[in-house]
């Protein structure tokens, strides 16, 4: 049985987070940047990066949440992976955007994240959009370099 190499990992990881929810209709709770980044890394073989999260179904809950894990938003996920500059940022790799403001009634800015798809674009959630979308990178907070781990030898 032949090897896949971490590259390959990575493209394969970013299409199955593509397909899953691009043009898919954002739901608090199931498709928003929270869900978009748990799924992504589990797909690549990061999961372990993932705790376990509690259901919510509002972006209050959704704060709630962030907050019991101590996390000021989303991309608060990445701590400990390695952080590199938005320009580097590959397939696969994780974006973090500029917060709205806040999330309405009040709850403080949660922040956005996005998974690099290639060619300086991301698939992220942006506001006035009905789903998650493919765009150009026009401003990044950072970036971290994602890395499936080795496989283990059967």
């Amino acid at each position: 049985m032949s090897k896949i190499s971490p590259l390959e990992r990575r493209r394969i990881a970013t299409q199955r987070t593509v397909d899953h929810f691009l043009d898919k209709t954002m739901r608090v709770g199931r498709r928003d940047c929270g869900q978009l980044l748990a799924f992504h890394l589990k797909a690549i073989g990061r999961g372990d990066l993932v705790p376990k999260l509690p259901k919510y179904t509002s972006w209050r809950g959704a704060r709630q949440v962030l907050d019991r894990l101590g996390w000021s938003t989303v991309a608060d996920a990445m701590q400990g992976v390695e952080e590199i500059p938005a320009a580097a940022a590959l397939m696969g790799d994780v974006v973090e955007m500029p917060a709205l403001e806040d999330a309405g009634e009040g709850i403080a800015p949660m922040g956005g994240v996005g998974i690099a798809v290639g060619n300086g674009a991301v698939l992220c959630y942006v506001d006035g959009h009905r789903g998650a979308v493919t765009g150009r990178i026009l401003e990044a907070v950072r970036a971290w370099r994602v890395l499936p781990l080795p496989e283990r030898a059967a």
